[in-house]
């Protein structure tokens, strides 16, 4: 056992490497902008940087607003009495989660936790409180989320993301 010491050695200097890259990452993630559950004026208080425009849909009073994040991430938030009742997403990367679902991530969380898979399987959630169904691969990710006690009387939770 001559070169012992090497595995010690390159273990640390791993470690020196691999934790700013991971707090570089966390940083650099894309915020999103629209918040699942909280007022639509929330977004406006983002700061987004990026261009918005707004579309309207036709069906059960939902208005539409999306944004391109700088990473190319196509975020769309739908809005209903002022509350954002769902998100999709569209892009080469997964949106910033925790900011995109807000006060509900944590139950996403808690399900995962209960709910193991490998990190390349589709998430699946229905819950009566939040549904989440993401999936996609490198360069082509896409997911939706919703507040199923949140969605207006009459529409089509299936036009989502179309």
């Amino acid at each position: 056992m001559p070169y012992a010491w090497t595995s010690a050695w390159t273990n640390a200097w791993t470690a020196r490497l691999v934790a700013p890259a991971c707090c570089l990452m966390l940083a650099c993630a894309t915020p999103a902008h629209a918040a699942l559950g909280q007022p639509a004026t929330s977004i406006a208080a983002d700061g987004t940087p990026t261009p918005q425009h707004a579309l309207q849909a036709a069906t059960a009073g939902v208005s539409t607003q999306s944004v391109t994040t700088p990473d190319g991430v196509l975020v769309t938030e739908y809005v209903s009495q002022g509350v954002v009742f769902a998100v999709t997403w569209s892009g080469p990367v997964m949106p910033d989660l925790p900011s995109l679902l807000a006060d509900t991530f944590p139950t996403l969380r808690a399900w995962l936790a209960a709910h193991p898979a490998p990190p390349t399987r589709p998430i699946h959630m229905d819950t009566p409180q939040l549904v989440v169904h993401a999936g996609g691969h490198m360069r082509a990710f896409q997911g939706v989320a919703y507040l199923p006690a949140q969605v207006p009387p009459g529409y089509d939770i299936t036009q989502l993301g179309n």
